[in-house]
């Protein structure tokens, strides 16, 4: 009989980026990476906008594929912003659970009250230093990515402050 010494993997998580700024999608992503514990992988799919996603979602459910664990979106986009998909997702009973988060350079206190009315479990403004931004895509990941529940009988999480 062949023994290992190896932890079992925990199972993969899936993060839905949405931000038409490619430099931003490329940074979150490797800090999402970079936050996840060992034994733990992340599938981050990272879409350059609204349109897009939506269009990703669609043939996804049609493949039976899972959707995300964790939603995060940018508001300023071209086409379909991030408010409007926002609203798009939270009218489907299948996303009413899934965490989504708005990450923004705006600090507009409007911004974050209709992103908030429209369903966003958080509004977070893109710090202004790669050690803060470090820090909030580790605190995101602890708040929002911790410890999933089975994928379509999620509660809301709490968010971060």
């Amino acid at each position: 009989m062949l023994e290992t010494n190896s932890l079992p993997c925990a199972a993969p998580l899936t993060v839905l980026l949405v931000d038409d700024d490619r430099d931003d999608i490329w940074l979150v992503d490797r800090l999402f990476r970079k936050a996840m514990p060992d034994g733990h992988t992340l599938n981050v799919i990272a879409i350059p906008g609204g349109t897009a996603a939506l269009e990703w979602i669609g043939e996804a459910q049609s493949a039976g594929h899972p959707m995300p664990d964790l939603i995060v979106l940018d508001i300023n986009m071209p086409g379909l912003s991030g408010l409007d998909l926002l609203r798009v997702l939270r009218a489907r009973p299948r996303f009413l659970a899934t965490p989504i988060l708005v990450l923004t350079t705006s600090d507009e206190a409007e911004i974050g009250a209709q992103a908030r009315c429209a369903g966003a479990n958080a509004v977070l403004t893109k710090p202004d230093t790669m050690e803060k931004l470090e820090d909030l895509v580790r605190k995101v990941r602890e708040t929002w990515l911790s410890t999933p529940a089975p994928r379509d009988t999620r509660a809301p999480r709490q968010a971060i402050g």
